[in-house]
């Protein structure tokens, strides 16, 4: 933990973050699966790690969904 942070209320892991950010950028349609292969490699690599978390879940469903990779999501 950063010792800038006085508790850990608002903090997120770094996969979550990851998988916010992917989200993020998928929102607009400005950017393809293939343009952030790498960044979806990793989420998939993770993602047994978190299949009981309803947020990173739903983030890389929804960013999936937004790059209309509709069977995957």
């Amino acid at each position: 933990m950063s010792s800038e942070h006085i508790d850990t209320f608002g903090s997120a892991t770094q996969d979550i973050t990851d998988a916010y950010i992917v989200w993020v950028l998928t929102q607009e349609n400005k950017f393809s699966k293939e343009d952030l292969q790498n960044e979806f490699d990793n989420l998939k690599n993770v993602l047994n790690d978190h299949m009981s978390d309803p947020y990173f879940l739903s983030l890389y469903a929804g960013s999936l969904f937004n790059v209309d990779d509709i069977d995957s999501a």
